[in-house]
């Protein structure tokens, strides 16, 4: 019964480091990539358009709002 018992709370702790680092691919993933880091090749849309040019070239207030995902903010920075 012990060695039974030991084998599966080793087995568990084995699985909860596994299952940890997936969480932590995960949320990885979630946050994003920080798409300077991608070759410009690569991170071009189909018109040929690169998004970090793009983002680049938008006003400061347009650049803020994006960031931070407000869109009542992006919404005033296109009125003024």
């Amino acid at each position: 019964f012990n060695d039974g018992l030991e084998a599966f709370i080793g087995n568990l702790i084995k699985r909860a480091v596994v299952k940890r680092k997936e969480i932590d691919e995960e949320r990885a993933m979630e946050e994003g990539v920080d798409l300077a880091d991608i070759p410009r090749e690569d991170r071009l849309g189909p018109g040929g358009l690169d998004p970090v040019e793009v983002f680049d070239s938008l006003p400061a207030s347009m650049q803020e709002a994006f960031e931070s995902r407000n869109t009542d903010q992006l919404k005033k920075s296109f009125d003024g």
